[in-house]
């Protein structure tokens, strides 16, 4: 009789669970295979003789389907990309071939279940993942033992930048702390403590720490999920770079850190129809062909004989122009 043994995770001689041997890459065996979210850290450790780095993401219930980044405090938001690096934990390996990489489960927003670590020599996701030299171990993850683990979380939005006056955003996310979410802005020439997102023209109603009216008490479902549409269409704010804080109780910015709580950055752009008039001409030039030189002998007419009153003219817009800018 001939036994023909095959290596389970493919053509590159992965395995299910490699500890040791001439195995590439290993996972050393979990002292526990039992841990309780939001309360227990894991850590994964092994050896690596294929490459320099040793690439992890995670699998699970309702994570990618391709795996997903164990690195992140809500995995399911954020899929792995097959070769993309910057998606992986990259985990450097020492000079004696090991690596080790420590999972902090108290901030991670995962459901209870069977879950998979991959280690791999390359950033293979697990479509691809018989290409690489890799192993894997799996383990059970448990609810928190009050059932009721204190976190607030806001998803990744889908775009980081939107304009003024044109875009709504919603904001969503988990909130097992409270039965309620409690948000917050801000951002340019906005109140240090924060702003109300409610608002048309936020930075003349700034938050004041635990008033709830002052705030945008957004409900929390059975499911222990929140969402709120922020429509920019009436509201009067500078371009920049915005945060929006969302936390269990309603707490200002300098005293955030004393209740459960999330943020997200995002940038508004300026509305797309909103260009200075010097800029609409030069695009309009360089869209005609031989309009160019027309426009800078122009330009250069107009300097060689400018006039007191021309100049101060041309002052006029350009602080017509910056109060408009200020106020959009």
């Amino acid at each position: 009789m001939v036994i023909a043994i095959v290596p389970v995770a493919g053509s590159a001689g992965g395995s299910p669970a490699a500890s040791g041997g001439d195995a590439p890459v290993t996972i050393t065996p979990l002292v526990n295979l039992r841990y309780i979210i939001g309360e227990d850290t894991i850590t994964f450790s092994g050896t690596n003789t294929d490459s320099g780095t040793t690439y992890l993401f995670l699998s699970g219930p309702n994570l990618d389907i391709n795996g997903s980044q164990i690195q992140k405090d809500w995995p399911g938001k954020y899929p792995v990309t097959d070769g993309d690096v910057s998606t992986f934990m990259a985990v450097s390996v020492g000079p004696d071939n090991t690596w080790s990489y420590t999972w902090d489960t108290h901030n991670v927003a995962i459901d209870s279940g069977t879950y998979t670590v991959y280690a791999a020599s390359t950033p293979r996701d697990i479509p691809h993942i018989n290409s690489s030299h890799f192993t894997r171990i799996s383990f059970l993850m448990l609810p928190p033992k009050d059932r009721n683990m204190p976190i607030v979380k806001i998803a990744p939005l889908v775009n980081p930048r939107y304009f003024i006056g044109e875009d709504t955003i919603t904001f969503s996310g988990i909130n097992t702390a409270s039965n309620t979410t409690y948000l917050i802005l801000s951002g340019p020439n906005l109140d240090i403590n924060g702003s109300q997102i409610q608002k048309d023209r936020p930075r003349e109603y700034p938050v004041t720490d635990g008033d709830a009216s002052t705030f945008m008490a957004v409900s929390v479902g059975p499911d222990n999920t929140w969402s709120y549409t922020w429509d920019t269409h009436n509201v009067a704010i500078d371009s920049g770079l915005y945060m929006v804080y969302a936390a269990s109780t309603p707490r200002d910015i300098p005293h955030i850190n004393s209740t459960h709580s999330n943020m997200i950055s995002f940038i508004m752009r300026p509305p797309k129809d909103m260009v200075p008039p010097t800029e609409a001409v030069t695009r309009s030039s360089e869209s005609v062909p031989g309009m160019q030189d027309q426009v800078a002998g122009t330009q250069n007419q107009s300097v060689a004989g400018q006039t007191k009153s021309g100049a101060e003219t041309g002052n006029l817009l350009d602080q017509a122009w910056g109060f408009l800018s200020g106020i959009f």
